[in-house]
């Protein structure tokens, strides 16, 4: 399809979304972005969705100012985040949702496409080791042994990555999707929505406070809790894997490091 690219209706940290003709949109990597990167998180999508993941539709991919430009049928609804910071009374129930949108991601079996969530790990941790720390390559001897079999993960499930549409929610952005340990998907969710405690307000949830913020990300915590059984100690164990791995990321670092 060919249309005309219209209004900015999402930014993210690599790339930008346009409207684009008659019910649909346009994701345009950034100039820093690798070009085939846009390429890699439409696949990826594509496959999740033939798996039975509530991801928005793949019309295709076109070129746009000579690189790729993946188009998308649009997806009706604010996100999570935009319901939150406008109702801040239903935070712990965005936190539940959230929860069992992630609950239900794990009951499916993932695509072969997929890479494998230790693969992902090692690369940030080695990327990570090289740019802030060699010490940080500790965190490649403490990568716990794979218990279970392998569960879809997001990677990087957060309320700005969740579409509330009126047929239920849609979970956009699955760049980083794996064929991993859900525990260590949960850590990443977890890292993703903390703050204070050294931890910087997160750039990618803008406008994040106590009663927002604190709030649904406890209420998701305790829904999993819930639902998975979770070790306490193997679930720290992985969230510090996770921050020496965030590291990687161009993010601020002193909250990471001092959780690592």
């Amino acid at each position: 399809m060919t249309g005309v690219i219209g209004e900015v209706v999402a930014r993210g940290t690599r790339s930008s979304v346009h409207a684009y003709g008659d019910g649909a949109v346009i994701k345009i990597p950034d100039r820093e972005t690798p070009g085939d990167w846009i390429v890699v998180e439409a696949r990826y999508t594509a496959a999740v969705r033939d798996a039975g993941a509530p991801a928005p539709r793949l019309l295709g991919v076109e070129e746009v100012g000579g690189r790729p430009a993946s188009v998308w049928e649009r997806v009706p609804g604010p996100s999570m985040w935009e319901c939150a910071l406008r109702s801040p009374d239903r935070c712990a129930e965005y936190g539940t949702v959230l929860a069992d949108l992630q609950l239900r991601l794990f009951e499916l079996v993932p695509p072969i496409g997929l890479p494998r969530q230790r693969d992902r790990l090692v690369s940030k941790i080695r990327r990570s080791a090289a740019l802030v720390d060699p010490a940080l390559a500790d965190a490649l001897t403490r990568l716990p042994e794979a218990t279970r079999p392998p569960r879809l993960c997001h990677g990087d499930l957060h309320p700005s990555n969740v579409i509330l549409t009126g047929d239920g929610p849609v979970v956009v952005d699955w760049f980083d999707a794996s064929r991993g340990d859900p525990l260590a998907d949960l850590a990443r969710s977890t890292l993703l929505m903390a703050f204070g405690d050294g931890m910087d307000p997160p750039g990618h949830l803008p406008g994040a406070g106590e009663r927002t913020l604190g709030v649904l990300a406890r209420a998701h915590l305790a829904r999993v809790r819930s639902r998975l059984e979770v070790s306490d100690a193997l679930l720290e164990q992985w969230r510090a894997i996770e921050a020496v791995a965030r590291l990687a990321e161009d993010v601020p670092r002193a909250g990471l490091l001092e959780l690592w």
